[in-house]
């Protein structure tokens, strides 16, 4: 008797292989819907993400003008008001506003689906079907 699948087997493996394929037919389309949906949200994000560096960079601009001002105010004053309590606390309010720092946020492109792409069905297409001769 030969080492080797009967003819009932194969049919059962047949049709293993045909549900397989169907399944990951199915699974290709979820990730395709997937994908999609993922570049969608991507898109979506970057641009509020655009919309709020602008809004960033008009807050560092307000921040901008805000310092050149209160520079030049301090810089009016004389030595003896900046070593004074309140010039003391004039310099400190001003080195907290020097150090806001505004750094943009960054848009996303990477953002991928790392699901495997099944290939069950060719495995259990590729087993053999009898032991050599």
């Amino acid at each position: 008797m030969a080492f080797k699948l009967t003819k009932q087997e194969q049919t059962q493996r047949d049709a293993h292989v045909e549900q397989l394929r169907a399944a990951q037919a199915c699974v290709e389309d979820a990730r395709a819907v997937a994908d999609d949906a993922i570049m969608h949200a991507i898109n979506v994000y970057n641009d509020t993400v655009r919309v709020y560096n602008m809004a960033l960079t008009d807050a560092e601009g307000f921040t901008d003008d805000l310092l050149s001002r209160l520079e030049e105010e301090l810089d009016t004053r004389s030595d003896t008001w900046r070593d004074s309590e309140k010039g003391s606390d004039a310099q400190t309010f001003l080195a907290e506003w020097q150090a806001l720092d505004f750094l943009e946020l960054d848009e996303q492109d990477d953002l991928t689906l790392d699901a495997e792409t099944p290939e069950h069905a060719d495995t259990l297409e590729s087993a053999p079907l009898e032991v050599d001769a």
